[in-house]
């Protein structure tokens, strides 16, 4: 069970390779720690780009996968665990329902929240887990509900998948979806037509498997939501 002394020895290695005040535990990762849920990918934030991680002594120790460079991520593991450091960033548009047309790396963890989906993961915690919250996702939390960073129609054409991601959230924590977010994902559900298929089949894989059948109802309209 990864509790917050396991988090804090990630955050001392991590910061022994790459500087202290510089990496950030976000998404599912601190809101999971946050709920005292067990998980083992852990996602940190980092104002460090690509290049200066693959510089630094971490490659020493582990073998840095940089297969997505270009988004400004590198992964690699340890202790069984899946490690993802990204660049904090900038997104333009996205114009294939998938992708954003520009990516800019940044240092500001405010502008790089606005691109992530739900203010229940965009929850910055430093190495003293002291939360870092420009969304409100705190609050949310405490509440039990998934609500949307930004405007829900652009958030939800920019990548249709973010509906099922909101589903699926909602299935697994037990949270409510915000009334609007609720309403605009049944009544555009069709969306999910721009995607490929693999990617909805990989998302599906991706929830506890007690709650895959009524994920998949729930996108195909056969059952209704709570």
């Amino acid at each position: 069970m990864v509790d917050e002394e396991y988090v804090k020895s990630i955050f001392s290695l991590l910061e022994s390779h790459l500087g202290k005040d510089r990496i950030y535990l976000v998404g599912g990762s601190s809101r999971d720690l946050l709920l005292k849920r067990d998980f083992n990918d852990f996602d940190f934030a980092t104002t460090l780009t690509s290049n200066q991680i693959n510089e630094s002594s971490l490659g020493t120790l582990f073998k840095l996968d940089f297969s997505f460079k270009k988004f400004g991520i590198v992964n690699f593991n340890y202790e069984g665990n899946h490690i993802t450091l990204a660049t904090m960033r900038k997104e333009g548009k996205y114009t294939d329902s998938r992708h954003p047309s520009y990516i800019e790396f940044i240092t500001s963890k405010e502008v790089d929240s606005c691109r992530r989906d739900f203010t229940v993961n965009s929850i910055y915690l430093d190495s003293n887990l002291v939360a870092y919250d420009p969304q409100g996702g705190l609050a949310d939390l405490e509440d039990k509900v998934i609500r949307m960073i930004g405007d829900i129609p652009t958030r939800m054409n920019e990548d249709p998948l973010r509906m099922i991601r909101a589903l699926r959230f909602s299935l697994e924590l037990g949270f409510t979806l915000e009334e609007k977010l609720k309403e605009y994902i049944f009544a555009h559900l069709s969306l999910l037509g721009l995607l490929n298929p693999s990617k909805i089949e990989e998302e599906i894989k991706k929830t506890d498997k007690e709650k895959q059948h009524e994920l998949i109802n729930l996108i195909n309209g056969k059952i209704n939501f709570r």
